[in-house]
């Protein structure tokens, strides 16, 4: 009951933007290398005399960076997704809720925790 009050929905939302807009910062410096990568990562190779192995490792790293950017969208695409829900269920909370309304609640009946019936065992009853 002591932690509803310490969740603030603004600033899950103001946290969960950040972290948006590092997804889209992380996909953007990824994108970036990648395409240095993917252009002049081969003409070196072509213009100088490098071994096979350096042209293989070239290769093999433009795809593994291809396949982390084709991830990367996918994450911020949930990201944004996640962002718009938070937002939707904010609303939805702090409408029902009625947050900084004094409202007067009516009493819980609670029942009796130790009920005053017979405690003897019965195994077939």
């Amino acid at each position: 009951m002591f932690s509803n009050r310490l969740f603030n929905y603004l600033v899950a939302a103001i946290l969960d933007t950040i972290l948006t807009l590092f997804w889209l910062v992380s996909f953007a410096v990824l994108a970036a290398q990648t395409a240095v990568l993917w252009a002049h990562g081969t003409d070196y190779c072509e213009n100088n005399k490098c071994p096979d192995n350096l042209k293989n490792v070239t290769s093999f790293y433009g795809y593994v960076f291809a396949t982390c950017i084709g991830l990367g969208g996918l994450a911020f695409l949930f990201s944004c997704i996640c962002l718009i829900f938070h937002g939707l269920v904010s609303c939805r909370q702090h409408r029902y809720n009625q947050i900084g309304t004094n409202n007067v609640s009516e009493p819980i009946f609670v029942g009796d925790r130790h009920p005053q019936g017979s405690t003897e065992y019965r195994p077939l009853a």
